[in-house]
């Protein structure tokens, strides 16, 4: 695309190369597309509001965890005792998750 736009690429590593056009140029490049062979879509700031953080990941992440090691537990194997323990323990757990 970076050609059939005529615009520059930027190496930001070895691996990452990167072009763009400055938004109050999006009516030139959009029909610069639709001349070309690229299909494209228009993503607007309203489309992430939905969107997850680097917050959220890390207790989405948390939350994942918590779940898989209770999912791994065998509760037909606990006593009364570990299974209210096992169950004070996730209580706890997702306290700390929704204080952060």
């Amino acid at each position: 695309m970076a050609s059939a736009l005529n615009l520059k690429l930027s190496n930001l590593t070895p691996t990452i190369v990167k072009c763009g056009f400055p938004v109050d140029s999006l009516d030139k490049y959009l029909l610069m597309l639709k001349n070309s062979e690229y299909k494209v879509h228009i993503v607007k700031d309203n489309d992430f509001v939905n969107s997850i953080n680097a917050f959220d990941f890390i207790n989405n992440k948390s939350f994942q965890n918590i779940l898989d090691d209770f999912l791994t537990t065998n509760i037909d194997e606990l006593s009364i005792s570990q299974a209210f323990d096992l169950l004070y323990d996730l209580q706890n757990k997702f306290k700390e998750i929704k204080k952060q």
